[in-house]
This record gives C-alpha cells, structure tokens and sequence, in this order.
C-alpha cells in the first residue's frame, strides 16, 4: 500500500450511536467534555473554524479560571479588538506587578 495515501474514512470507535451521543453533547454541552476528547470529536466531524468557535467560547465561558484572559480569547473570537486591546493592556499591567488572583469570592 502506497504510505503517501491518506484513509478515505475515519475510524471512530463506539459505533454509530455513540458517535451520535457524543455528537449531541458536543453542540448541547461542550463545556462537560475534557479538551482531548474535545479536539477528537471535532476532528472525527471534520468541523469548519466557524463550527468550532462558536463552541470553544462556550466552553471559555464556563471553564475558564482568569476572567481577564477568558474575555481575551472571546474579544478575539468575536472580533473586538477595542476589548482586545484595553484587555491586553490590563493583563500586561498586571502581569508586570506580578499580581495573581487568589480568590474570585
């Protein structure tokens, strides 16, 4: 068999219904799966940037532990790059005085 040739398919373990469940999960509830299995299934569905953006914001939204760097990724997603910027000046500020959240409560 000639190595230069990719497969014609993907070999996704678990069958069709599984694949379907995680499917579901994926739009329903991206924020529940780890960030291997995330990029697997995303990878597995051959899904567009446009796809995926949507669902690494969601998942931004409820796992991320820095406010200021959360809502850095998501100016940048959504294309404001005002926010992007004073953000970035903040983290830059605050970085330089090596301040670090303890507590958000």
């Amino acid at each position: 068999m000639n190595e230069s040739r990719k497969p014609s398919f993907t070999v996704i373990t678990g069958g069709k219904e599984e694949l379907e469940c995680k499917k579901h999960i994926l739009f329903s509830t991206p924020e529940v799966l780890d960030q291997q299995e995330f990029e697997s299934l995303c990878d597995s569905l051959d899904l567009r940037l446009a796809d995926v953006e949507p669902l690494i914001a969601r998942r931004l939204r409820c796992n991320a532990k820095d406010a200021l760097e959360r809502n850095l990724v998501l100016a940048i997603i959504d294309g404001d790059t005002d926010e992007y910027n004073r953000l970035s000046d903040v983290i830059g500020r605050r970085n330089s005085l090596s301040l670090k959240l303890i507590s958000s409560s």
